[in-house]
C-alpha cells in the first residue's frame, strides 16, 4: 500500500513531469503514518470509467416527447444502482436543442446495457453513439463525513 504526497512545488533538482506545477509522488506508508490518514490519502493507481456518447436527431425536441420519462427513468436508476455516475445532453451554448448527450459509466457493459434498452437508441432519436474507455487521472475523493474536498492524482504519465 502507498501513501499519495502532494508536493507544492517542483523537487529540488529534478524536473517535474508538469513543470513549474506540484508534484505527486507515491511513497510507501512510513511507522509515524497514522491509519486514518492512510486510508484518507491512499488512491488507487487505476481508475477506469466509461463514456457514453450520443448524437442526436436535428429534430429532437418534437420526437423526444413520448420516450422522454422512461429515458430519464433509466438514467436515474443506473444512477441510483451506482452503474453510472452522471448524465444530460449536449449542445451549442446558448441554445436549447441538444445535439446529442454524454453519459459516465462504471463499466463497460453498463454502457452497452443503457444503449440496449434506451428508448432513444430504439425509436430513432439516437443517430450514434459511442462507449469509450477514461483512464481518470484526477479526481476528488469522499471524505469520511460525505464531503468532497480534497483532490486526489494518480501518477500514470503526461496529462
Amino acid at each position: 500500500m502507498f501513501r499519495l504526497v502532494v508536493s507544492p512545488a517542483r523537487p529540488k533538482g529534478r524536473q517535474s513531469a508538469l513543470y513549474g506545477a506540484a508534484a505527486f509522488v507515491l511513497r510507501p506508508p512510513t511507522r509515524w503514518t497514522t491509519c486514518r490518514s492512510l486510508v484518507q490519502h491512499t488512491v488507487p493507481l487505476r481508475a477506469v470509467q466509461y463514456i457514453l456518447t450520443y448524437e442526436y436527431v436535428p429534430d429532437v425536441l418534437e420526437k423526444r416527447g413520448p420516450f422522454r420519462d422512461e429515458h430519464l427513468r433509466l438514467a436515474r436508476d443506473y444512477v441510483t444502482e451506482n452503474r453510472a455516475v452522471a448524465g444530460g445532453p449536449t449542445g451549442a451554448v446558448g441554445t436549447n436543442v441538444p445535439t446529442g448527450a454524454l453519459f459516465l459509466f462504471t463499466d463497460r457493459d453498463a454502457a452497452r446495457e443503457f444503449v440496449a434498452r434506451d428508448p432513444y437508441v430504439a425509436h430513432g432519436i439516437v443517430t450514434a453513439h459511442t462507449i469509450q474507455e477514461w483512464n481518470v487521472v484526477v479526481q476528488k475523493a469522499d471524505d469520511d463525513d460525505g464531503d468532497s474536498k480534497r483532490v486526489h492524482s494518480k501518477q500514470q504519465g503526461p496529462l
